[in-house]
């Protein structure tokens, strides 16, 4: 089972530097007839995302816990344009078309 949970903790990100994350528990429990019983349960992770660059970092008992980094962050696709003078792909960041030479 998968579990978002409330910490009073602050961490700061080692990769962005950000100090705003999703903390999650997971676990496996024991189900009777389809019914999920959680205070039988084992196997419990303790683990924080960071919210700005995906960041996954997994802590080694609980929450108070030192932590390792489990996942590295989220790589940002970089969005393309097309040149509205000769129509060849660019990114969005470049002031002027590489093709071309015209101003964007």
């Amino acid at each position: 089972m998968r579990q978002t949970v409330e910490v009073n903790r602050r961490i700061v990100c080692p990769i962005c530097q950000n100090d705003r994350f999703e903390f999650i528990k997971t676990y496996q429990c024991f189900s009777l007839f389809f019914i999920p019983i959680p205070f039988l349960s084992w196997d419990k992770r303790y683990f924080a995302v960071c919210k700005n660059c995906g960041t996954t970092l997994q802590f080694r008992n609980g929450f108070n816990s030192d932590y390792i980094i489990a996942g590295a962050p989220r790589r940002r696709e970089e969005t393309k344009v097309r040149c509205r003078f000769c129509g060849s792909l660019i990114s969005e960041s470049n002031s002027y078309c590489p093709e071309c030479g015209n101003k964007q």
